[in-house]
């Protein structure tokens, strides 16, 4: 109880209900990319669900032989991009996220 060092007329609330707002989970991650195959939206709980649904991504392999200079950098990007396959990258973001936790 709280010690009150003037004399009146005090309110003290005390809530016997507990508290209004639930805690919920708030995070609803969405991935959007190039699959494979499959529906358009689909909510996935593990790695082998997706798998099952969209299949895996290409396999990465690829040999870049280029002379680099500063103002042709964004056509070396998209070169290497191009040949590596980079159509089905959203398996590797899907599967990093639900191994570390997701």
């Amino acid at each position: 109880m709280a010690t009150y060092k003037t004399p009146g007329v005090y309110i003290e609330e005390v809530s016997t209900f507990p508290p209004s707002v639930a805690e919920v989970s708030t995070a609803v991650p969405a991935f959007l990319g190039y699959t494979e195959k499959g529906p358009e939206v689909a909510r996935i709980s593990t790695l082998l669900e997706y798998e099952e649904l969209f299949g895996k991504a290409d396999g990465q392999s690829f040999v870049v032989t280029t002379t680099f200079d500063e103002a042709s950098k964004s056509d070396v990007l998209d070169q290497i991009n191009k040949q590596a396959g980079a159509e089905f990258l959203l398996y590797y973001s899907v599967a990093l996220y639900l191994k570390n936790g997701g």
